[in-house]
């Protein structure tokens, strides 16, 4: 291939990547129009911020993609502050989408009590302040229950975001079992954007490698699969063991 193939090729790639940046900036709007609707859906602006810290982020990048492989130990080695910055995104971003559901009901009251459309705890008479403190709690679980997924496994950004979002989906899907219907299904794609762009955002003072190339009987599957596992139980592991709610409004 010559020179000129390749910057034509160079030429193209660029140009494809524009354009998908240019769509995705694009996609930051809808949560402008949910957050307009009646009732208000102001969660989804969570999207807007993962989309914005995505292209800086991006942006930033000078240096090309370098694969990763999964004996590197130097990808899954984080300084104490990458590790608290991490948890600290991870807990606030999930508080913030939790309030702002709250002020989506506040402003638009469709029932009596507030019952959280995106992760609900307790029975629905549980308290405001309930929900809150166990929002915190499964917040901070999974933080940690993400770090010792990253100290076991090598991940690369990307595949970061396609755990989360598949975790969110299946987390939110196992709510509604056995029942299925058109609403269900918009909550599970629903949960899978809030959790895939809270991990995202959070994710990015850990600077994860853009790819990984696995070896070894350990392979991109199994470590799908083992991280989801992890990040479920850590979850069921929180209800588990909080102590059941006074019934009251909140």
């Amino acid at each position: 291939m010559s020179a000129e193939d390749n910057r034509n090729n160079d030429s193209d790639n660029k140009t494809e990547e524009g354009k998908s940046r240019q769509l995705l900036a694009a996609s930051a709007l809808i949560p402008l129009l949910c957050a307009l609707s009646q009732p208000p859906n102001f969660k989804a602006l969570i999207y807007s911020v993962f989309v914005v810290n995505y292209l800086i982020k991006t942006r930033a990048r000078e240096k090309p993609a370098t694969a990763v492989t999964e004996s590197q130990p130097s990808a899954t080695s984080f300084s104490i502050w990458q590790k608290l910055e991490f948890v600290a995104l991870f807990v606030a971003c999930g508080m913030i989408v939790q309030t702002l559901d709250y002020l989506g009901h506040l402003s638009f009251p469709v029932h009596t009590l507030w019952s959280p459309s995106w992760i609900h705890f307790g029975p629905s008479e549980a308290s405001v302040a309930w929900q809150f403190i166990m929002t915190f709690r499964v917040m901070a679980a999974l933080a940690l229950a993400w770090l010792i997924a990253l100290r076991f496994f090598v991940i690369s950004e990307t595949e970061f975001f396609k755990i989360a979002v598949g975790f969110g989906a299946v987390l939110t899907a196992m709510d509604y079992l056995p029942v299925i219907s058109l609403a269900n299904l918009e909550a599970t794609v629903a949960g899978a954007i809030y959790f895939g762009s809270i991990a995202a955002i959070a994710a990015t003072p850990l600077g994860l490698p853009e790819k990984v190339q696995y070896k070894g009987k350990i392979g991109a599957k199994e470590v799908y699969m083992l991280t989801m596992i992890l990040l479920y139980g850590a979850v069921k592991l929180v209800i588990r063991f909080s102590p059941i709610p006074a019934l009251g409004g909140g």
